[in-house]
């Protein structure tokens, strides 16, 4: 157990998980209950009304959508006549026309209230769809479609949850946009809709912006043993122009090559990656390494431990594959005989990562350790008691 007093130090380095809203007293009764189900027809012929910034004037014109076009929308104003935007035009400034309901709505999702925010949401959000297509700084609805979001996983209302994302232009939304969409990927993932989660991956146009969103998505979704189609993507997003996680990407690729039982192409992979110590990825790589040396026909479990340790030392316990790389380090230690050592982090696994799926995993693999008797306090008092004479002695000799 060479490595396993460095492995607690560094498993004793503290983290904490924030996550809240803000919430907000919402003077209201509780929201009727509405069945999970698709809402997307329901809006498809009411008409998004937004307003046009007329800056020279200094006004707002209201304009409703008539059609959407591949290159263009043609909206109608007040008086009838028509006004064309190209989709990629950044001449004009609009903004979502908003009402007491929607205020209402945001209040409900910041007291966590979501069955009430959708309901006062829904008619505002849904004909928008269309219109998110218009670049972030034309039209900005990236904070109430994040609060929308939200608050149909919190009701959880998975069914609509998808149809809506579905909905949406993703490959032309803009980056944050697409951030939000891929959230809403790894929410439908960690329900098991896997399918839905590829579904959505597939149609988001990745930038340096979404692909963290989509690595998180990947992430539950690999942990639904989906390593085949994991991989097409990561292969992807790893040719991504600019990515900066590329080598990420790069690795979990070779993981779920390992996961399929490709180890000659993992290890011809793994070759052309020079990851340094000291990277964020370096944890990662060494976990990768060492699931190499595992597969083996003669898996080398002591070669595998020492790259896993070195993993968990130069690591953070952030890490989103650190509750593997420990586990891994355990079941490495349990395949050795050591059990002292495998049970010591399996403990620790569920206790720094209680909500995640190896926390299980560790706990099932704890074993009782029996203790090896202990010779009674009798037997050890009757050898004590010999003599020069007869063999025995009875208490201290004088002096």
């Amino acid at each position: 157990m060479k490595h396993f007093n460095l492995l607690l130090a560094a498993l004793a380095v503290p983290f904490a998980v924030l996550s809240a809203y803000a919430q907000d007293g919402t003077d209201s009764a509780a929201a009727p209950k509405k069945a999970d189900r698709p809402y997307v027809s329901d809006y498809a012929s009411k008409p998004a009304a937004i307003l046009l910034s007329d800056r020279a004037n200094n006004r707002n014109v209201e304009l409703t959508l008539k059609e959407v076009k591949p290159r263009e929308f043609v909206f109608t104003d007040p008086e009838g006549g028509e006004v064309v935007v190209q989709k990629n035009s950044k001449v004009f400034s609009f903004q979502p026309k908003t009402s007491d309901n929607l205020t209402r709505g945001m209040r409900a999702a910041a007291a966590q209230d979501w069955d009430l925010a959708l309901n006062y949401m829904r008619d505002f959000i849904y004909p928008l769809i269309p219109l998110t297509a218009m670049p972030e700084g034309v039209f900005n609805v990236s904070s109430y479609m994040e609060t929308f979001v939200r608050a149909l996983s919190g009701a959880e209302r998975y069914k609509e949850l998808e149809a809506f994302v579905l909905a949406l232009p993703l490959g032309e939304i803009s980056p944050s946009l697409a951030a939000e969409a891929l959230e809403a990927a790894d929410i439908l993932a960690q329900q098991k809709q896997n399918a839905a989660a590829f579904a959505i991956i597939d149609r988001v146009k990745m930038s340096e912006e979404s692909i963290p969103a989509a690595m998180k998505a990947l992430g539950s979704l690999r942990k639904n043993g989906e390593y085949k189609e994991c991989l097409v993507r990561y292969t992807k997003i790893s040719n991504v122009p600019g990515n900066k996680d590329k080598d990420i990407a790069k690795l979990w690729m070779i993981f779920c090559d390992l996961a399929v039982g490709n180890r000659s192409s993992a290890d011809i992979y793994l070759s052309t990656i020079d990851v340094k110590r000291g990277t964020a990825e370096f944890s990662l790589c060494q976990m990768v390494r060492g699931m190499v040396k595992e597969a083996g026909e003669t898996p080398d479990y002591k070669g595998a431990l020492d790259l896993y340790a070195e993993g968990i030392v130069f690591g953070n316990a952030s890490d989103n594959w650190m509750p593997e790389l420990l586990f891994r380090t355990g079941m490495a230690y349990k395949n050795t005989g050591e059990l002292k050592a495998s049970n010591e982090i399996f403990k620790q696994i569920s206790v720094f990562y209680p909500g995640d799926i190896f926390s299980d995993k560790a706990k099932s693999e704890i074993v009782e350790i029996k203790e090896e008797a202990k010779p009674s306090d009798e037997e050890d008092s009757e050898d004590e008691y010999e003599d020069e004479d007869d063999g025995y002695y009875y208490g201290d000799d004088d002096e």
